[in-house]
């Protein structure tokens, strides 16, 4: 089933503050890396949309949420997304040494 891509705007603002982090603090060929290896495991999640880790949080509002992590050497950063009959809706990308459910849970901050 094709379902169609969805980008949450706190997931847009968190992979654009990642990507200026990694071009200031490692340079823009490693925050293009960083992009690539989005796109890698962006590609994965819409092939096979259940293989990420289902996540149990308090907060109604994230029911049903999942996680996976970026390809290699990003790995340390989490994708959080969740599926509907329509549509994978890219939800946030995080350092998983977060407070997890607080980030997930709070407003964007651009």
């Amino acid at each position: 089933m094709k379902r169609d891509l969805v980008r949450s705007e706190a997931f847009v603002v968190d992979v654009a503050s990642q990507f200026a982090w990694y071009a200031t603090e490692a340079g823009e060929p490693t925050a293009w890396r960083f992009v690539e290896a989005l796109e890698v495991t962006i590609g994965e999640i819409t092939r096979h949309p259940e293989q990420g880790r289902l996540r149990h949080f308090a907060s109604p509002a994230l029911e049903d949420m999942r996680s996976l992590r970026i390809a290699a050497p990003f790995d340390s950063l989490l994708l959080f997304y969740r599926l509907t009959p329509q549509s994978l809706e890219l939800w946030r990308l995080l350092h998983g040494a977060r407070d997890l459910p607080a980030h997930l849970a709070q407003p964007v901050k651009r």
